[in-house]
């Protein structure tokens, strides 16, 4: 996969399956036409952990933003939370995987698991990518050219706007996209691992 090489051991290559759990359909879950759709998340851990400062400019300047923006945040993480532009929905929860399938940008924190939904969603990312793996997990998105990471200034309306638009970020995610599409199923791993131990 072009996003991802081995040159170690052999490996046999597996789809990446999104499994982020069920909910009951909501009305506002309908796209508006003609609107641009944005999700941000910074999971679940690290907004509790490190506050809110790398998405302050949804508090400050998100109105300028032409887009829906779908705000990802845990309960207990919204103490620093100030008052949100008309265009932000606050969530305490929704299935990352089919929301990303009709979403245009998605704004993360680089865990693994919301980078690889992205890419299997083929749409482009901003990873900030600070700490554990996630600085490996941005570069790859960046230097495959899936997504953005933010300078020292951080985000700015005028970037996400620019991103948003941006037509070579999207071809490049529905590339890596197919390509996830085209590798085996777990079920298919797994009979050849089965048949590879019974013949040794």
């Amino acid at each position: 996969m072009s996003i991802l090489q081995n040159d170690g051991e052999p490996v046999i290559s597996m789809q990446y399956v999104p499994y982020n759990g069920g909910a009951v359909w909501e009305e506002w879950w309908e796209r508006t036409p003609d609107r641009k759709r944005l999700l941000v998340s910074l999971g679940t851990v690290k907004p509790m952990v490190d506050g809110l400062d790398l998405i302050s400019w949804v508090m400050d300047s998100a109105g300028e933003v032409d887009a829906e923006i779908i705000l990802h945040l845990p309960a207990n993480a919204r103490s620093d939370l100030r008052s949100l532009p008309p265009n932000v929905r606050l969530v305490d929860w929704l299935p990352m995987g089919v929301f990303l399938n009709g979403a245009d940008g998605f704004i993360h924190h680089g865990g693994a698991g919301n980078t690889l939904t992205a890419l299997h969603a083929g749409i482009p990312q901003i990873v900030f990518g600070q700490g554990a793996d996630r600085p490996v997990n941005a570069r790859a998105v960046v230097e495959r050219g899936c997504g953005i990471i933010p300078g020292k200034s951080g985000l700015t309306s005028s970037m996400i706007n620019t991103f948003l638009g941006n037509r070579a970020l999207r071809e490049a995610s529905q590339e890596v996209a197919a390509e996830m599409a085209a590798q085996p199923c777990p079920t298919e791993v797994a009979k050849k691992l089965i048949a590879m131990l019974q013949h040794g």
